[in-house]
């Protein structure tokens, strides 16, 4: 982070050493949806994380990161090898998808993972721990998309997005029936006050469920998504897929949006097949704590990939090794 105001004990802070100096730095995001945008940062980050929160010496540890499972470059996965193994000494490491992760903790291994982020949204078909990349399609909106939209059809663009994500998250929600909502609100809508930091008032009617309508969007929104993905996947495991879809990420704890999901798309399911939908338990944690229910088991150890056999290959057994694990 680069300071903007007065001297500061340190050029760079991280993570909650920013509180209280906001107004004196300049932000700066390492990782944006499946893009790093700067892997100096993520060192940074990780070694704050070790030395700072977890207070340990990584070399003494296995490590178990997330990466998605497609808009990796080859140079991305040869990075955070490097990362891994020659910075921090891993003795052993492991990469596994976050949506894998996050199934894990709804108690599957296989089934339709639909995470909805900050930045976009990723459907991940997965088969028995293994994340079917060829079939993978994202979408890049996300909870930030739906909180600029609100800013903006409030006519409050240039509001700090913190400011305007209290507000989406106090007020938004999603509707079963957006245009049956707006004809309510024609008719009088019962608005709701909010006063901004400047001691502005704001009024919120329709607006708190029309910010997030973007994601349910005909041919391009989240339900076509879905079975556009389902559709790619091979025959033999669709309805399997169909069976298990489990939604995961922060933007799915707005209220209804797994109702409007589950409406939209069960015109879609094939004669025959059942549909089932879930939402995991805290999605904002989910693939943590996926991830710390497979590091805990005994084969672990095994899944990894020893230092010494990186030090004989190189990182190409990121790529070889790391696709995907059933439990």
């Amino acid at each position: 982070m680069c300071l903007l105001g007065a001297p500061l004990p340190k050029s760079r802070y991280v993570g909650s050493e920013i509180h209280g100096k906001e107004n004196l730095v300049h932000l700066r995001y390492p990782v944006s949806g499946n893009q790093v945008n700067n892997w100096d940062d993520v060192e940074l980050m990780w070694q704050h994380i070790f030395s700072e929160l977890l207070k340990i010496e990584p070399d003494e540890h296995p490590l178990l990161v997330t990466a998605p499972v497609t808009g990796r470059t080859e140079k991305d996965n040869d990075t955070l090898a490097i990362l891994l193994f020659e910075t921090f000494i891993a003795p052993r490491a492991f990469v596994a998808s976050p949506a894998v992760l996050s199934l894990y903790a709804s108690g599957r291994s296989t089934g339709l993972v639909v995470d909805s982020g900050h930045n976009q949204t990723t459907c991940v078909p997965v088969y028995e721990g293994f994340p079917l990349a060829s079939a993978t399609h994202t979408l890049r909106l996300g909870g930030g998309e739906v909180t600029e939209h609100l800013g903006s059809i409030l006519s409050q663009p240039g509001l700090d997005q913190s400011v305007m994500k209290e507000v989406k998250e106090r007020f938004c929600h999603v509707a079963l029936d957006p245009y049956r909502e707006c004809v309510r609100g024609e008719k009088g809508w019962e608005t709701q006050r909010y006063t901004l930091p400047d001691g502005k008032v704001v009024s919120i009617g329709t607006e708190a469920f029309r910010a997030p309508e973007p994601l349910f969007a005909p041919f391009l929104g989240l339900p076509n998504t879905v079975q556009r993905v389902i559709g790619a996947a091979d025959r033999d495991v669709r309805e399997r897929l169909w069976g298990d879809i489990v939604l995961t990420g922060g933007n799915t704890l707005l209220p209804g949006f797994a109702e409007r999901l589950g409406q939209d798309v069960k015109p879609m399911v094939p004669h025959g097949v059942k549909m089932g939908m879930s939402t995991v338990v805290d999605p904002r944690t989910a693939a943590w704590r996926g991830g710390s229910m497979l590091s805990s088991l005994s084969t672990f150890r095994d899944m990894c990939i020893p230092y010494k056999e990186y030090d004989e290959y190189g990182p190409v057994l990121l790529r070889r090794k790391c696709l995907g694990v059933s439990l």
